[in-house]
C-alpha cells in the first residue's frame, strides 16, 4: 500500500501548474440511530487538514526537499544537506522549481452534521441534512434535501446509486449573511470485493443558481478504497479530479486520507 501512495503522490506532485493540487487529511467520528425500519438519523463530526505548500523567501524553508517529497532533476546530483558552495542562496538564484525554497501552510476545517433518511420503498430514499463548517473564516450553516435510488447490479456485490440533492448555503458578507442556492447530481457505485473493501467510484455535476440564473458550473470524479476493521474503525484512500466548467475551466487534482469511527 505504501508503494501506491508515493507513486500516486508523485504523480500528483508533477502535474502542470496550470492544475492545483491538494492532499486532504481527515478525521471524523460518527453514531448512527435506527428510528424504526424506515427512519435513521445520523450525528457525525470530521476535521480536515489541507496541507499546501508554497514557495517562500526564507533561504530555510526547505523542508520538502531535504525528506525527498519532490523528485530533483535528472542533472541534480547535489545534496542539499552538503552545502559547501560559495553561492549566497538567495531564493531567486534558482535552476527551477524543486530547487524554490519551500514553506508548508496548513489549512484546516470542520463539520458538524445531523442528518435523517427515510425510506419511502425499499430502493426510494429521500433526506434532510443541516451541516455547521467550522473554518479558519469563520462559520457556515448548510442545508440539504436529497432523493436517492440504490439498485444492486451484483447482490450484496455490486451497488449503484443516484442521488439528486439540492443546498442552501450561507456566506457571511459585509451587508449580512448571503444564502445560495445549489444542486448536485451524482452517481455512485461501491463494489464489496472482500467482506470488509469496497472500492467506489462516482461521477457528479455541481450546479449553481444566482440572481436568477442556472448553470452547471463544476465536474467532479472519484474513486477510492474504504476499508473496515474491527466494525467500526474506517480507513479511506481516495482521489478527486475536480474541472470546472466555466470561466477557464481550471483543473484540480485531491488526494483524501481518512479515518472514521462509526458507531
Amino acid at each position: 500500500m505504501e508503494r501506491y501512495l508515493f507513486i500516486l503522490f508523485l504523480f500528483l506532485a508533477n502535474v502542470t501548474d496550470a492544475q492545483h493540487v491538494s492532499i486532504n487529511v481527515r478525521f471524523g467520528v460518527e453514531k448512527k440511530f435506527k428510528i424504526n425500519n424506515k427512519l435513521r438519523v445520523r450525528l457525525a463530526q470530521e476535521i480536515q487538514a489541507t496541507p499546501e505548500v508554497t514557495d517562500t523567501e526564507d533561504e530555510y524553508s526547505r523542508l520538502f526537499n531535504e525528506i525527498f517529497l519532490f523528485p530533483y532533476n535528472d542533472g541534480d546530483d547535489n545534496d542539499d544537506d552538503d552545502d559547501d558552495d560559495d553561492d549566497d542562496d538567495d531564493g531567486s538564484n534558482v535552476n527551477g522549481p524543486q530547487d524554490r525554497p519551500k514553506s508548508v501552510k496548513v489549512d484546516w476545517r470542520g463539520a458538524t452534521t445531523f442528518n435523517t433518511g427515510y425510506a419511502l420503498l425499499p430502493w426510494l430514499k429521500v433526506g434532510q441534512s443541516y451541516t455547521l463548517n467550522q473554518r479558519k473564516g469563520g462559520w457556515r450553516h448548510s442545508l440539504n434535501t436529497h432523493i436517492e435510488v440504490e439498485r444492486y447490479l451484483v447482490r450484496k456485490k455490486l451497488l449503484t446509486e443516484w442521488r439528486f440533492t439540492a443546498q442552501h448555503t450561507s456566506r457571511k458578507r459585509e451587508t449580512g449573511t448571503e444564502w445560495r442556492r445549489g444542486f448536485v447530481n451524482r452517481l455512485n457505485g461501491v463494489w464489496t470485493f472482500k467482506k470488509n473493501h469496497r472500492l467506489y467510484g462516482a461521477a457528479s455535476v455541481n450546479a449553481k443558481a444566482r440572481n436568477g440564473d442556472f448553470e452547471w458550473d463544476r465536474l467532479r470524479l472519484d474513486c477510492g478504497l474504504r476499508y473496515r476493521f474491527q466494525k467500526i474503525h474506517r480507513f479511506e484512500l481516495g482521489y478527486r479530479f475536480q474541472r470546472k466548467l466555466t470561466d477557464r475551466h481550471k483543473k484540480s487534482h485531491g488526494l483524501l486520507l481518512k479515518y472514521r469511527v462509526s458507531f
